[in-house]
């Protein structure tokens, strides 16, 4: 009589393990899939900020931005615009330039190297700490 209360109680603890590993399952899977969902929005957003950006190009004369950085870094200006209208955000050329001032790398070398790394891994690898 034991054997099967023990039995019956196994059967049903089981059943509620399983029970709730699937539950638990379901919810990973419902977090992974809002997980891609939102990685493919981020990544729209990007391609349509860069459509919006290479349709801008060449910007306004002179552009503010550009303008303000060629002068900060003693840049050329139509260089800035060049980086700007290759794709490039001048958020990534401002450290692309700060970045140089402190490695042996110019600013376009530093610029490619976004295209593969992030910003992090690169002063990594130039030994700078950020």
């Amino acid at each position: 009589m034991k054997i099967k209360l023990l039995l019956i109680i196994l059967i049903l603890l089981t059943g509620l393990i399983l029970s709730g590993c699937q539950d638990g399952l379901k919810s990973i899977s419902t977090r992974a899939r809002k997980a891609t969902q939102t990685a493919e929005s981020q990544e729209a957003d990007q391609q349509e900020e860069q459509q919006k950006q290479l349709a801008d190009c060449p910007p306004t004369e002179p552009h503010p931005v550009a303008e303000s950085i060629a002068e900060k870094y003693q840049q050329d200006y139509q260089e800035i615009v060049d980086w700007y209208c290759a794709g490039y955000s001048f958020e990534d050329i401002l450290v692309a330039l700060q970045t140089s001032r402190l490695s042996d790398l110019k600013p376009l070398e530093l610029l490619e190297r976004t295209e593969e790394q992030e910003w992090l891994e690169i002063w990594e690898d130039l030994n700078l700490n950020p």
